[in-house]
């Protein structure tokens, strides 16, 4: 099971609940605030990623009225595919433990809300509830880490050299 698909899995069954994280600042954050954060983070970059390609897929039947305004369509595209970029690089953010990611939700889940009754089948199984096994959440961390190669190319490529910074080395190259 990819780790987003055992995210959105884990908020849906986890909304309920009402676990508290206590920061260093001393402020108690909510789990169920933190991971409906999170949640809508992961819809707004799958929903930008969704128009970028609506509109690149439909721009060959529509050739005539884009050429009216070239700027703008193009201006438009990279908009939403500059949209996507940001939200994942948020969600896949590696800088700091107290950002909200994925890596640190999983993380906070794993410490602080994981029960035994998450491992076990029950009657929620029938609503397609997929009880835990033992070992995913330490799967799920290592694929929103930067040991993974998807990861490691949107943090090392496009987060440090393009989204959050512009690179030297990279303009200076051409």
């Amino acid at each position: 099971m990819g780790c987003v698909t055992s995210f959105l899995i884990l908020a849906h069954v986890l909304s309920p609940l009402s676990g508290v994280l206590h920061c260093k600042e001393s402020l108690v954050l909510n789990f169920d605030n933190l991971t409906e954060r999170l949640v809508e983070e992961l819809k707004a970059a799958a929903m930008h990623f969704d128009l970028y390609r609506s509109i690149k897929a439909s721009i060959p039947s529509h050739k005539k009225g884009i050429n009216k305004s070239p700027n703008f369509w193009s201006l438009t595209l990279n908009a939403h595919l500059e949209a996507t970029r940001c939200s994942l690089c948020k969600i896949y953010d590696q800088t700091n433990n107290n950002n909200l990611t994925l890596n640190s939700w999983l993380k906070e889940f794993k410490k602080h809300h994981c029960k035994q009754e998450f491992f076990e089948t029950n009657e929620m199984d029938k609503f397609n509830r997929v009880p835990l096994v033992e070992g995913e959440i330490e799967q799920d961390i290592a694929l929103v880490s930067l040991k993974d190669s998807l990861v490691n190319t949107l943090y090392t490529k496009h987060r440090n050299n393009e989204v959050a910074h512009i690179s030297n080395k990279l303009v200076s190259r051409g």
